[in-house]
């Protein structure tokens, strides 16, 4: 079970890197996991991330939802 949290912390942290280095930092800048360069199962943590507020999402105008740092 440990490994398993060791994981769910390197996916959360490269969440976080690939958002700050794509610079998602407001709601203006948010990104799509794929503009961001977030792997599908880095994706995975996205909702965790939301739940805890370190990463906001918005909807834009073509229903695509975009990921900013809330940091």
């Amino acid at each position: 079970m440990a490994e398993a949290a060791g994981f769910f912390l390197y996916y959360n942290r490269q969440v976080i890197k690939k958002l700050e280095k794509a610079g998602a930092t407001s709601p203006e800048d948010a990104k799509t996991p794929e503009e961001a360069g977030i792997t599908k199962i880095e994706a995975r943590s996205i909702p965790r991330l939301k739940l805890v507020g370190k990463v906001k999402e918005i909807t834009d105008t073509k229903g695509e939802k975009r990921y900013y740092l809330a940091e």
